[in-house]
């Protein structure tokens, strides 16, 4: 049987040994690994993709990200209005 003191240092190396594995756990920061492949969208940008996919309806997001020059997300985002 063990004693308290035992114990309490037995539980004191477990908890040692959690943290590490809690830090390991954690994510690590994001990094940007490519180059940017498209322009930012700026609020004029926002406003061309707009008028375009209001003039052009039956264009696809991918044909209007190319002609932008953008990815079919922020083509997405503009037209949702979830893009400033």
């Amino acid at each position: 049987m063990s004693t308290i003191p035992e114990i309490r240092d037995e539980l004191a190396a477990i908890s040692a040994r959690l943290l590490e594995i809690v830090e390991e756990l954690k994510r690590r920061p994001a990094i940007r690994k490519s180059s940017v492949k498209s322009r930012a969208v700026t609020p004029h940008l926002n406003r061309l993709i707009r008028r375009y996919a209001a003039a052009h309806p039956d264009a696809s997001y991918e044909e209007m990200a190319q002609i932008h020059g953008v990815n079919t997300g922020r083509i997405s985002e503009a037209i949702r209005g979830r893009r400033k």
